[in-house]
Formats: structure tokens, sequence, C-alpha cells
């Protein structure tokens, strides 16, 4: 996401549950913020590390 909230891209993460989910996502949160979902459902916003 951008910094003013604007989607730059989506990605399909394939995990086994949102733990391991949260994991992969925050991996790709080094420049920008990521919000991960399960379909619908908003599972967490995670804000850039770098």
């Amino acid at each position: 996401m951008t910094s003013d909230g604007h989607v730059l891209d989506t990605i399909k993460l394939n995990a086994s549950d949102d733990a391991a989910a949260l994991s992969l996502a925050r991996v790709l949160a080094e420049k920008h913020a990521v919000e991960l979902w399960d379909g619908l459902r908003f599972i967490q916003h995670i804000k850039p590390t770098g």
C-alpha cells in the first residue's frame, strides 16, 4: 500500500493458518504497508519495517 492508502499490488499467499500468513506478509512489508486478507475477511494491517 502507498502512504496514502492506495493498493499497489496484490499477492496470493498460500499458508496453513493466519499465523503462517502473517509471517509471510511481514517479509513483504519492508518498504510498503501490507494488508492481509483471507478472501473478504480482514486479518491485519502491517506497517513498513524499513
